[in-house]
């Protein structure tokens, strides 16, 4: 975005620093000042993750996005910067286990919320079922390192077996990783979550497991807590699985050397 774009789309922001957030498979974002702008690439889609933000918002206790979007041309959303950092693996391990489960109970109580959300409101603003995951199949073990093979090995023969979700299916964010965190390193809390453009409907378990690419350890803390907290009979081996899954098949779409470090993280879990 060049200052010439924004003085066009937002007036009011001209003048301001630009600082690119980064390309999302949906959209560019960008951050100007305490703003966050949004250019996608389907203005449907970003159309309609505002108005199911509108109506996710007066039910979930941890700070949203208060999204705007403007029809354009061209298509742009704005809204208040979530202040804080992304919550990645190095911060984390650096947590002390208070911190740590403080950390697992708000982001239960974040999922809680959103899950308990009404269905019949969500599908008015258009919500809809979250993209499926690929089926797990032999060919996904090829970039593995030889010395993961077996760990790999043993997680798709899981994977294969596992079957469909006990608990059913609910609304939630279903992309609940680091990188859509906003984390207070000061406080050691979680300030809010934002970039709900993979939310819909699925499977409860797989929408507590993204938390594994920050750690497989907030992930089980996860599972616990929000067990704790709703009464719901979280199956941690079936977590760990789905973890693991995950990082298999997004490893075997991106053979890089960041998805193998993240499936390495989950497999020495394993060992």
């Amino acid at each position: 975005m060049t200052p010439e774009a924004l003085a066009r789309l937002c007036p009011d922001l001209a003048g301001q620093a630009i600082t690119p957030l980064g390309a999302g498979s949906d959209c560019s974002a960008f951050a100007v000042g305490l703003e966050v702008i949004k250019l996608p690439r389907d203005a449907q889609a970003l159309a309609r993750e505002a108005r199911v933000l509108a109506v996710v918002r007066p039910f979930v206790r941890l700070p949203l996005p208060d999204l705007r979007f403007h029809a354009g041309p061209p298509p742009f959303s704005r809204h208040r910067l979530l202040p804080g950092v992304q919550l990645l693996a190095p911060i984390y391990d650096a947590l002390g286990t208070p911190d740590r489960e403080t950390l697992a109970r708000d982001l239960a109580r974040f999922h809680a919320d959103c899950h308990a959300v009404p269905h019949g409101l969500l599908r008015q603003a258009g919500a809809g079922p979250v993209a499926p995951w690929p089926a797990p199949r032999p060919e996904m073990l090829k970039p593995v390192p030889k010395d993961l093979r077996p760990q790999a090995e043993a997680l798709l023969t899981l994977w294969q077996a596992l079957p469909p979700d006990p608990l059913g299916e609910v609304w939630g964010h279903f992309d609940a990783h680091g990188w859509n965190m906003a984390f207070d390193p000061k406080a050691r809390r979680l300030g809010g979550i934002y970039d709900f453009g993979d939310s819909g409907f699925g499977p409860l378990h797989r929408d507590l497991a993204y938390s594994a690419l920050i750690s497989p350890d907030l992930t089980r803390r996860l599972g616990r807590a929000y067990a704790d907290l709703t009464g719901r009979a979280i199956d941690l081996d079936r977590l760990d699985i789905l973890a693991g899954a995950h990082r298999l098949w997004e490893l075997a779409a991106s053979p890089d050397p960041f998805q193998v470090q993240a499936f390495t993280r989950w497999a020495a879990t394993k060992t």
